[in-house]
């Protein structure tokens, strides 16, 4: 679980210190994303996100264990832990987030169809077990590059509950701490949504797929 709090908290630091809107298009956090499934996905299935590691659950057949519990804590903790480490780095003349006021319903699409996206690719780059490994972080980073570019300007682009909650606390050191806390619901629903399709669609799909979702 190390391993996945230290790239959940690198993720988190990318996002915080440069939001999808600075003119990167969420290019940064496609590649840190690539790179820390590179790093750590023959440990711990560099799962640094727990919307999939509940579709990886659904769409394995698997109940919820302790090992998963232990997973979506650590997700959270990395992604606390990197928004206190942006604000010490970054001070408080900064922010990352902007409230979504009138785009609720617009945001709450795009975090589901990304995060639905983001689910299913995992599922099936990794849960198929047909994709050689060198692949996986590109198929993994380039799909939330590709949502961040594309609706980054809607959302945000976060396409993670931990990401989401690890940016509004690091919004709560800017100078508009509470601007954003109000809209963190679409993230957690939204994403958790995605997840949860993207998990009982494979489920459907690949009754017999046998590979484990959880690094042993």
């Amino acid at each position: 679980q190390r391993r996945v709090h230290g790239g959940t908290c690198f993720l988190t630091m990318v996002a915080c210190s440069t939001p999808p809107l600075a003119g990167l298009g969420g290019l940064h956090v496609g590649a840190v994303l690539m790179a820390m499934v590179f790093a750590g996905g023959h440990a711990s299935g560099a799962h640094y996100n727990p919307q999939v590691t509940l579709a990886l659950l659904i769409g394995k057949s698997e109940g919820v264990s302790l090992k998963s519990v232990m997973y979506w804590i650590s997700q959270f903790m990395g992604a606390i832990v990197g928004a206190l480490m942006t604000h010490v780095l970054l001070g408080e003349n900064w922010s990352p987030l902007q409230p979504l006021e009138d785009k609720q319903m617009a945001s709450f699409l795009v975090e589901f169809l990304f995060s639905f996206a983001l689910s299913w690719v995992v599922l099936n780059v990794a849960g198929r077990g047909e994709v050689p490994d060198a692949f996986f972080g590109l198929a993994i980073g380039f799909t939330v590059f590709a949502g961040a570019a594309a609706f980054g300007s809607v959302s945000g682009g976060a396409f993670n509950p931990a990401l989401a909650v690890g940016i509004n606390i690091a919004n709560l050191f800017s100078y508009d701490p509470l601007s954003a806390l109000p809209y963190l619901w679409v993230y957690l629903v939204a994403d958790f949504l995605g997840g949860v399709a993207a998990g009982g669609l494979f489920r459907v799909t690949n009754p017999k797929t046998g590979y484990a979702p959880l690094s042993q």
